[in-house]
């Protein structure tokens, strides 16, 4: 990482894992349990609606909700773009993100009560999670993102402009 942002802004750093388990403190103000989700008797409804808040997620998973699936495409472009990139971020974020698809492999668990099987989805989730280190581990991994993003558009943008000046 370039001197230019170190200490500005947090980057996926080795180590980093999204829920600390039984290291979480429950004393702590930002801890939640998760496992009184699994208690409730929820429909899927509300679960779906829940998950449809934000449009733009909504949109993205619209053909495939395989979140590893998804990383794993991002992760082609990012590379192919940037072959001499930062290769241990980009490992850090497929660490986190596959954290993440061990508790939800298909994208439903978050969206639906029960699997196929009629099985409790949310009894996969960890039994708590600390909420300002999942934001902390989360902005990381934002913030690697995010830069990717601009630096993609930026470059579409200039072949955009060179393109159109010589015609």
């Amino acid at each position: 990482m370039s001197d230019l942002f170190k200490g500005k802004y947090r980057w996926p750093e080795k180590g980093d894992n999204p829920f600390i388990g039984g290291l979480a403190d429950s004393k702590s103000p930002t801890w939640a349990s998760l496992q009184w989700l699994g208690s409730l008797d929820v429909d899927d409804s509300f679960l779906a609606g829940a998950f449809k808040e934000d449009e733009k997620l909504s949109f993205a998973l619209k053909k495939d909700h395989n979140l590893y699936k998804l990383w794993n495409y991002v992760k082609r472009v990012i590379t192919q773009y940037w072959p001499d990139g930062p290769k241990e971020h980009i490992g850090v974020v497929e660490r986190i993100i596959q954290e993440f698809h061990n508790i939800d492999k298909s994208g439903q668990n978050f969206r639906y009560s029960e699997d196929t099987s009629g099985r409790k989805t949310l009894d996969q989730l960890p039994d708590s999670v600390e909420l300002i280190h999942l934001k902390d581990v989360f902005d990381g991994v934002f913030n690697l993102l995010i830069g990717c993003e601009n630096g993609l558009y930026e470059a579409l943008k200039l072949r955009s402009d060179m393109l159109s000046s010589y015609m």
